[in-house]
């Protein structure tokens, strides 16, 4: 019973974050997410949020490759299957749906809970 309260209780607050639980990729906390970037090595940051939204701020060394954008899939030709990707949105939405289909596409992906909101509530350092 203590297990389905857990459960659940997390598949709300995942769901105030804007974020949806993914079998498809790792999804962790900001201040997990930026020790996990930090210690991961040939790792590639994508901000899959719209180039007015990255320009409005963003983590340092984010690329930006907009998941709405019709050659989102193309882009990641240029990506080695081996290359670690984390990826991050504004609030969690877009980032979940785009990690799961970089995992389908053979990725490993680490998708950022709470997206870019809750990096910055963190007081994470952003440009």
């Amino acid at each position: 019973m203590m297990k389905h309260i857990l459960s659940l209780s997390l598949l709300l607050v995942l769901a105030a974050c804007g974020g949806k639980p993914s079998a498809d990729a790792s999804l962790l906390g900001p201040a997990d997410f930026q020790t996990a970037l930090a210690s991961t090595p040939q790792a590639v940051l994508i901000d899959v949020r719209t180039p007015e939204e990255f320009t409005g701020g963003h983590i340092d060394q984010a690329v930006n490759i907009d998941f709405k954008s019709p050659g989102f899939a193309e882009a990641f030709s240029a990506y080695d299957k081996t290359t670690p990707l984390f990826v991050y949105c504004q609030k969690g939405g877009r980032s979940g749906k785009a990690a799961a289909q970089l995992k389908e596409m053979g990725f490993k992906v680490t998708d950022l809970q709470g997206g870019f909101s809750a990096w910055q509530s963190a007081g994470l350092p952003a440009k």
